[in-house]
């Protein structure tokens, strides 16, 4: 408990979406050699796109962010044009990126209180990937880590934080609830399972002192991966 307990972050900021506590971001060096080894083999899978927001590959060309940074609406659409998109991979500080690509295809998005994706094919796509979890459930307490492009910068890490019970009433009960740092260009961000390094759920927003983002099991996300063979 002492080990999870010196990973929680001081919920003393006021800001709304923004950063919670210490700012306590890592900046990914090129050869991301100055971020825990389980992760370094990893951060080629995450990209930022041409209007800033986060995008992680999570097999076969399939990619996943949040809807609302596609203008998703309530209803899940699919099959959507994305001829706007382009995601540059593996952008890191002394590091150009390796990998420049077009979305393909919005496969599907919605955007509702219950949940934020957006899943797209690119037409290319990096070697690496980092696959969704579908066996696990989320629970209070629980260790979670983010990858993502703040204010559109190069990769960082919001190093650790807990899953926290649903203390803050603003925030749909549906949301997972979590104090990492995060900031505009974190938006579709994956939240990581820091044991299984595999994705529990999407970045989608702040309020009050608390970041939230949608799950993955119990959503349509979920049904829509298994059935794409996931």
């Amino acid at each position: 408990m002492n080990f999870l307990v010196s990973l929680m972050v001081s919920l003393s900021s006021p800001e709304i979406g923004k950063v919670i506590g210490n700012n306590d971001w890592v900046q990914v060096n090129a050869s991301a050699s100055n971020i825990p080894v389980e992760y370094q083999k990893l951060v080629d899978a995450f990209g930022r796109t041409n209007f800033g927001c986060t995008v992680t590959h999570i097999g076969n060309g399939y990619a996943l962010s949040a809807g609302h940074c596609f203008d998703a609406t309530e209803a899940i659409e699919t099959n959507q044009s994305c001829s706007f998109v382009s995601v540059d991979w593996g952008y890191r500080y002394g590091k150009e990126t390796i990998l420049n690509t077009k979305c393909e295809i919005i496969v599907a998005m919605q955007n509702t209180k219950d949940s934020d994706f957006a899943l797209l094919k690119m037409k290319n796509y990096p070697d690496i990937s980092i696959k969704p979890d579908l066996d696990n459930e989320v629970y209070s307490g629980s260790l979670m880590t983010i990858f993502s492009h703040p204010d559109g910068q190069p990769l960082n890490w919001s190093q650790y934080c807990l899953i926290e019970s649903q203390v803050h009433p603003p925030i749909p009960a549906e949301f997972l609830q979590y104090a990492c740092d995060t900031s505009g260009g974190s938006s579709g961000a994956v939240l990581l399972n820091p044991d299984t390094l595999k994705v529990m759920g999407i970045h989608k927003g702040g309020e009050i002192n608390m970041n939230y983002g949608t799950r993955i099991l119990g959503t349509p996300l979920e049904a829509i991966l298994i059935q794409l063979g996931f």
